[in-house]
């Protein structure tokens, strides 16, 4: 949700961030018009209190003041959440006394709510849930989890928040982007007379990938999966035991000259360590000479029509 949607769900008033200083510290909460206190991300109002025992306790309620989760001293939030959503789904889907048309719209309300929760959860935490004793609850934890991977479900609003942009950027997603932005401008690519035949053309998305994202040892790992195959393409596809440098010295100066059959041997030795040596570590500079040289061996002989 964003700052324009979140109103209180309590009387249907507007929910406006704005700095407010407590003490040191500035909050800048959404805030319901009505003063009934924080609206969250989404569209939950806030509460926090004092327990009997001492703890300090802190709900977050939807529609007609149903509590959708509540946490601090004996409660857990993922339980807490997760029982909410189980019984919401229960009352909407359940046997039971008729419901009028407000009330549904109230309990459906609040069942997306609900989810929409969850999944920040699920965001807050990395996506490490904490542990669930109760097995009916565990069960629905992997259905919500199902139902997200699969798309499944995306609510009324925009797929990320401001609690989710605020997360990104804080956890350096937006550099990432800009570095993946700036690789893409900068990778080799291939200028070919027809299309690479598969699986090679998947596994050169997969090595372009790998480089757009920093993964350097998976760009030169993928890079000599690529050359291999490649050579063997090219040299006919032999299975009598032939090793790559024998392979591609088989290949006739007509479709591969001495300076690059040199490359293409050199680019597979370097990158032995990729499969030979456990935590080996290549530089974006050595990453990007191991998929720009496979690139251009890869461009030599497929526009020499032997990679069929």
């Amino acid at each position: 949700m964003n700052d324009k949607s979140l109103v209180c769900p309590q009387c249907g008033a507007d929910a406006h961030r704005g700095l407010v200083a407590d003490g040191d510290e500035v909050d800048w909460s959404a805030r319901c018009a009505n003063g009934h206190g924080e609206v969250t991300e989404d569209g939950l109002l806030l509460t926090t209190e004092k327990a009997a025992d001492g703890y300090e306790v802190t709900q977050e309620a939807g529609k007609d003041g149903r509590v959708i989760c509540r946490y601090g001293g004996p409660w857990k939030i993922a339980d807490t959440l997760l029982q909410s959503i189980l019984d919401l789904e229960r009352q909407r889907l359940g046997p039971g006394k008729t419901v009028d048309l407000l009330s549904a719209k109230k309990i459906q309300w609040n069942l997306k709510a609900a989810k929409r929760r969850f999944r920040r959860l699920l965001n807050r935490s990395n996506n490490n849930l904490p542990p669930i004793e109760d097995q009916s609850l565990r069960e629905l934890a992997a259905e919500l989890l199902d139902e997200y991977r699969k798309g499944m479900w995306t609510g009324d609003d925009a797929w990320y928040s401001d609690d989710d942009l605020m997360r990104w950027s804080q956890e350096g997603f937006f550099q990432e982007l800009k570095d993946y932005e700036l690789r893409k401008s900068r990778e080799p690519m291939l200028v070919l007379s027809k299309l690479l035949p598969e699986p090679l053309s998947t596994a050169f998305h997969q090595v372009r990938e790998c480089y757009r994202n920093g993964l350097f040892v998976g760009t030169v790992g993928m890079s000599r999966v690529i050359l291999e195959d490649v050579v063997k393409r090219a040299s006919g596809d032999l299975e009598d035991g032939s090793s790559f440098v024998q392979m591609v010295y088989r290949l006739p100066e007509s479709l591969l000259q001495t300076r690059d059959k040199q490359k293409a041997i050199r680019l597979k030795f370097d990158s032995n360590t990729v499969l030979h040596a456990a935590g080996v570590g290549f530089s974006e500079s050595e990453a990007f000479l191991h998929f720009s040289g496979v690139a251009e061996i890869v461009s030599i002989l497929a526009n020499k029509g032997t990679l069929n």
